[in-house]
């Protein structure tokens, strides 16, 4: 676990000053270490970030690394990691503009994250599913996911969350 954790914090590195390749290569090798010992999260966390960046790179092959991510990280009990999974791939068919299958994957994250009492990032699916609802000019729909993500965002007290999502709903309103 040592290597994978120390490749995954140089692809991290890599990743965060947009370096690609080595982020990429730093990401496989920490999944190969990962899988050597059973690592199931480990794999799943930096399958979900190569995903990413195919993602960030308008790469529908992205979509591959997601369903092995989630397949993993179903042989798990960690549900917060399933919400990160879910929820990643949710964003990234949001990208790909696959707006249906987004709203399934942003529910079946929160479903996770309530499992694990993850609020802030119940709130965050909840509202970036009502963006989705939005665009779906269902105005009804986004609200009541709005109030939703605004019930969770209150209990985090995280300003910026509540301000955007106050945003939203007089958007809709």
């Amino acid at each position: 676990n040592v290597k994978s954790k120390a490749h995954y914090s140089m692809a991290q590195i890599y990743d965060d000053v947009n370096q690609v390749e080595p982020a990429l290569e730093h990401y496989i090798t920490s999944i190969s270490y990962a899988g050597k010992s059973d690592d199931l999260i480990g794999q799943s966390d930096s399958l979900t970030r190569v995903a990413n960046i195919f993602t960030d790179k308008y790469d529908e092959n992205a979509f591959e690394y997601y369903d092995v991510a989630r397949k993993l990280v179903e042989q798990t009990a960690d549900n917060t990691m399933k919400g990160y999974v879910l929820s990643n791939t949710a964003d990234a068919c949001v990208q790909f503009r696959k707006n249906d299958r987004a709203l399934k994957y942003y529910a079946e994250a929160v479903k996770n994250y309530e499992k694990s009492n993850a609020i802030e990032e119940i709130a965050r699916n909840y509202k970036s599913a009502a963006e989705l609802m939005i665009d779906f000019n269902s105005p009804n729909k986004a609200k009541s996911l709005l109030k939703k993500a605004m019930v969770n965002a209150v209990k985090t007290k995280n300003e910026d969350l509540i301000a955007e999502i106050n945003m939203l709903l007089a958007s809709v309103a």
